[in-house]
């Protein structure tokens, strides 16, 4: 029986379709594959092709589950990520994802203000762990986790805030910390202009949204105490400021208001309307446009849900585990099955890019 030859341009059209984990065992097959299925190239490729959206949710340990184009897919177990931890002693945070990495932190009660912080892909499992950065139980700490272009680096960062008797925002003084993927170091800033702004301090873990290559905060300006949304690029590592749209007056930014990720534009959902305001031309105040989601009025939203986009739709987990989703194109809000678990906590890409970086 003779054997078929598949042209080498068919058979990498086929690998990038297939699931990371596929991808990651045929590795093992030859030298040459695994030259070609470990490339930079085949690697965004994959993602760019495939990009299956997962959630990660918090049970007896974390787990993944996937987000299909329709619902949470929960005819599906949960995957276990099996990091070698158990919630017992440790609490696990999500502050941002990118390219399939996200950025996890872990506390663990057993050691007083010991906090690390990790990146990790949850589909290969390959995780490391940064350098220790010292925690002080009087001050809070802000971070952010984007994708250098620049450089073709991962960055981590971390604001340290010693705060003041304003519990709101940051007015005291503070400190900003870049970790590199690729240079494996910790640099401290000392762009001046961080000192002109102070951030909104949500809850003691406040994370950033990455969007165009920079990561966001609501925040002050503190020449003249309007609200603002911090910006810091990640290439030069300077801080700046986007404009906000004129918010009702019941609409509290603190209570109601949160950065998300739409489609990679910048947007900001409010909780109290069922609305989202995206920003569809980056840095063009006018270019803000309001979307009015249908229904979420029958639903309290006096808290601030985890949500999520993909493709035209926006998931959001409450505090009653109740999974929303709506659907732009059709105007329609949907619960989906029902999943046990304590909390959602973030979501990923499936990807094969390592936080590895050679």
């Amino acid at each position: 029986m003779s054997s078929i030859n598949i042209p080498p341009e068919i058979m990498t059209d086929i690998l990038y379709r297939l699931p990371a984990k596929s991808v990651g065992r045929f590795r093992c097959v030859s030298k040459d594959w695994l030259s070609q299925l470990s490339s930079p190239q085949f690697i965004m490729t994959h993602q760019n092709t495939l990009n299956q959206k997962h959630f990660v949710l918090v049970k007896s340990s974390l787990y993944s589950i996937p987000f299909s184009n329709h619902s949470l897919e929960v005819s599906r177990s949960p995957t276990e990520l099996r990091l070698g931890f158990t919630i017992d002693t440790i609490w696990y945070t999500i502050h941002g994802s990118c390219n399939g990495l996200v950025l996890l932190s872990f506390y663990n009660f057993n050691l007083r203000y010991t906090r690390t912080l990790s990146v990790l892909n949850p589909t290969t499992r390959d995780l490391i762990r940064l350098p220790q950065v010292v925690y002080n139980q009087t001050s809070s700490d802000l971070f952010g986790f984007g994708y250098d272009s620049l450089t073709d680096d991962y960055k981590v960062v971390t604001i340290r805030l010693y705060n003041d008797y304003d519990t709101n925002f940051s007015a005291g003084k503070k400190f900003v910390y870049v970790y590199s993927l690729r240079t494996k170091n910790w640099t401290r800033l000392s762009d001046a202009t961080s000192s002109d702004y102070s951030i909104l301090i949500k809850d003691s873990l406040t994370s950033a949204v990455f969007v165009n290559g920079i990561l966001h905060w609501f925040g002050k300006k503190l020449s003249d105490n309007l609200p603002v949304i911090v910006a810091l690029s990640l290439t030069n590592e300077k801080f700046s400021e986007v404009s906000i749209p004129i918010f009702p007056n019941d609409v509290d930014i603190k209570y109601h208001c949160q950065l998300v990720d739409v489609g990679g534009k910048l947007g900001i959902f409010s909780n109290a309307k069922g609305t989202i305001w995206l920003m569809n031309e980056y840095g063009v105040k006018e270019s803000w446009t309001k979307i009015l989601l249908h229904g979420f009025d029958r639903h309290s939203m006096s808290f601030q849900p985890m949500i999520s986009y993909d493709k035209g739709k926006f998931l959001v987990a409450d505090h009653l585990n109740r999974l929303l989703i709506y659907d732009i194109k059709e105007r329609r809000l949907s619960e989906t099955g029902e999943i046990s678990f304590d909390e959602l906590i973030g979501s990923y890409i499936e990807s094969l890019v390592s936080p590895k970086i050679k």
